[in-house]
């Protein structure tokens, strides 16, 4: 075994530091490049060669070793014209080391390190873990693969060779890596895996077939191929839900985004009463109307925020009281949280009962009479304010309340999310993608909008006894309130339900609510209405503007998220077509790609991409 002269040595150290290296290895020697690193970090390398070269990247020992008797071990050792590989490094020294046995090579390499923080990430899944010698560690993947078939992307990278497999349960292996420590994809030149998984339940093993401990960084994402609306039915197997009218940005399996400024919900309520004396989370007679959306919020950072507004006409329907509340949530992960530094409005944060804290404007709930007929707008607003933050605000326009039918509008909440950061932001409904789960979370929940009719609060699920009601339900585009391309009967992000509720659309879109047996369906608008509003009501939606609210003593009540996990049995698989009734032909698939990037450690994947393209370049 021949070594190369120092002075050589030095040369391609000085070298490495430059984009890409290029250099003739004669037959039986070696090149080695010294690798310091000084905190946990990512050292990733690639080499491309017109002969099949041995690549090693060796601790000092191994290193020592080799170079005094020829015994090539390493850390990881592979074989070929073209390498590309990774492992995740502890503070000290390796050594990245080229061997042509038996030709000339011609071979180009280059190598970094990426620093990385050790932070478990709640976004998407997203850890660091030990696994100790021969150990394997499990976990369920998310189980949005239940609704859809899903593309599963997988990234990992270790200090030591471990194994990847994926399996259903039924044991049935959909993937099985072979021994390594980064998951790079040749076939692709993309840094994880991709896998394409029919509808189930999926599982991941990480195995370490070694004597000492592995450290990883690993990462997934699933990316449905659709969102299925009966996904959280399925799983928790419920038979109460918020009724009315909902865009979940699907039209059964066909796909469609929108991202807007302002979400606006009419209502037209003609017999309302409802009761539930078997419970003690609001007055018996008590229920919900709520305009729910999904505000997301992009930072100069290229971190996402994800909020959950709500704009609630909370009636007290024994009394004719109807009061105006509005929630603000955190879904930008499972363990998000709001604070009254992080949210300012005329409300204030309190604790959610599925932990964290949310605002509300339970100190100042402006509050009515109404008669009936009851009808109206529920209007929600967003804007960005370039170096504070994002503005939303709640509205109500009343058309007509009994025999009145003079106009009586107010902006009852301006609530401001503090971030100076903010480069945009939009409600969004997304037929492509769930929210966030993260590590902790079995599954996400919808970008949905929704004016659904439930309980009056926390979770509660209530029984009308008298409800005709018309719904209707509008984004703002081009300066003008249009329909959404489909619609549910029920909605999927609030936790207030109701168990008797019957839902018809009429030929213009609108939901027709009664009394009666649930029928969870969906139609499709194949021409989608305007929605034509008087100069008075555009003005008050578009400025903005604000009158004194009515302070009231009424206990606080709050709508929650229904993305907690559930212990209930789950099943391999979804079947809409017993509870979904198909009114028109779907729409086209919505043209838009499907984004696969999985961000770990910073810029650790984005490292691993420039390793290989600038050896590609160089070619």
């Amino acid at each position: 075994m021949k070594k190369l002269p120092p002075i050589l040595l030095t040369v391609f150290f000085v070298a490495s530091i430059l984009p890409a290296h290029a250099l003739i290895l004669k037959t039986g020697y070696f090149l080695y490049i010294p690798v310091q690193v000084n905190s946990l970090s990512a050292i990733v390398y690639a080499v491309e060669s017109n002969a099949i070269v041995t690549v090693a990247l060796m601790t000092p020992s191994e290193f020592s070793q080799f170079n005094n008797t020829g015994l090539l071990q390493g850390i990881v050792v592979q074989n070929g014209s073209t390498v590309v590989n990774g492992v995740l490094a502890n503070p000290g020294t390796y050594y990245i080391v080229i061997y042509s046995p038996t030709q000339y090579a011609n071979i180009s390499y280059y190598y970094n390190t990426t620093p990385i923080t050790p932070e478990n990430s709640s976004t998407y899944v997203e850890e660091f873990v030990t696994i100790p010698s021969y150990g394997t560690y499990s976990l369920l993947i998310h189980l949005s693969t239940l609704g859809s078939p899903s593309t599963l992307a997988l990234f990992g990278i270790s200090n030591q060779t471990v194994y990847y497999t994926v399996f259903n349960n039924e044991s049935q292996v959909f993937f099985n890596s072979s021994p390594i420590t980064l998951t790079w994809n040749y076939t692709s030149e993309k840094c994880f895996y991709t896998i394409d998984l029919p509808t189930g339940v999926y599982f991941l093993n990480i195995t370490n077939p070694n004597d000492n401990p592995v450290y990883l960084a690993f990462a997934y994402r699933v990316v449905p191929k659709y969102v299925n609306p009966y996904l959280y039915i399925e799983i928790t197997h419920r038979n109460a839900y918020p009724m009315g009218i909902a865009s979940y940005g699907v039209s059964g399996t066909q796909t469609y985004v929108i991202n807007t400024t302002s979400v606006l919900g009419y209502f037209n309520i003609t017999s309302l009463l409802a009761y539930n004396g078997s419970q003690n989370l609001v007055p018996a007679y008590s229920a919900s109307l709520q305009l729910n959306s999904v505000l997301v919020i992009n930072n100069n950072d290229n971190s996402t925020w994800i909020l959950w507004p709500q704009d609630v006409l909370y009636f007290l329907t024994n009394e004719s009281i109807v009061l105006y509340h509005d929630n603000v949530f955190n879904m930008t992960n499972p363990t998000a949280t709001l604070t009254n530094q992080s949210i300012k409005g005329d409300g204030y944060v309190a604790p959610s009962p599925q932990g964290g804290n949310y605002y509300g404007n339970y100190n100042s709930s402006p509050c009515f009479t109404y008669s009936l007929p009851f009808s109206g707008y529920l209007v929600m607003n967003e804007s960005v304010i370039k170096g504070k933050g994002v503005l939303i605000t709640f509205s109500v326009i009343v058309l007509e309340n009994g025999s009145s039918t003079v106009l009586s509008s107010q902006t009852f909440d301006k609530v401001l999310v503090v971030d100076p950061n903010v480069s945009s932001a939009y409600f969004q409904v997304n037929g492509m993608e769930y929210t966030p789960a993260g590590p902790t979370g079995l599954y996400g929940s919808y970008y949905d909008t929704e004016l659904v009719f439930g309980g009056g609060g926390n979770g509660e699920i209530t029984t009308f006894e008298n409800l005709s009601a018309t719904l209707g339900l509008f984004y703002l585009q081009n300066n003008e309130y249009v329909e959404f391309p489909s619609y549910y009967t029920f909605g999927g992000d609030t936790a207030e339900a109701t168990d008797n509720v019957y839902v018809t659309f009429t030929p213009q879109g609108y939901a027709k609510l009664s009394v009666g047996q649930p029928d969870l369906t969906y139609v499709v608008i194949n021409s989608p209405l305007t929605l034509h509003i008087g100069t008075t009501t555009s003005s008050v939606i578009t400025t903005q503007s604000s009158t004194t609210t009515t302070t009231t003593n009424v206990t606080p009540t709050q709508s929650t998220s229904t993305s907690t996990t559930s212990s209930s049995t789950i099943t391999s698989s979804i079947v809409t077509s017993s509870t979904t009734t198909q009114t028109t032909t779907p729409q086209t698939p919505s043209s838009q790609q499907t984004s696969y990037l999985i961000p770990i450690g910073g810029l650790l994947v984005a490292g691993v991409l420039l390793v290989y393209y600038i050896l590609r370049r160089k070619k």
